[in-house]
């Protein structure tokens, strides 16, 4: 019984080391790679003119 609960002790360490190890690998790779500047959308339709914009006369908006 007690060599049943040692190894059980035991396996449950090496996993929580395993997890441990692997989020220390991916905060390590986290840092490494280079952080993208915030994203720039395209833009899907062109900046729409003001209503008194070129081509366009005072008298006629009125």
């Amino acid at each position: 019984m007690l060599i049943q609960d040692a190894q059980t002790m035991l396996s449950i360490q090496r996993t929580h080391v395993d997890e441990l190890r692997a989020r220390a690998a991916a905060d390590r790779l986290s840092r490494s790679v280079p952080r993208r500047a915030g994203r720039r959308w395209p833009r899907l339709w062109p900046r729409r003119r003001p209503a008194g914009g070129p081509g366009r006369s005072a008298a006629a908006l009125s």
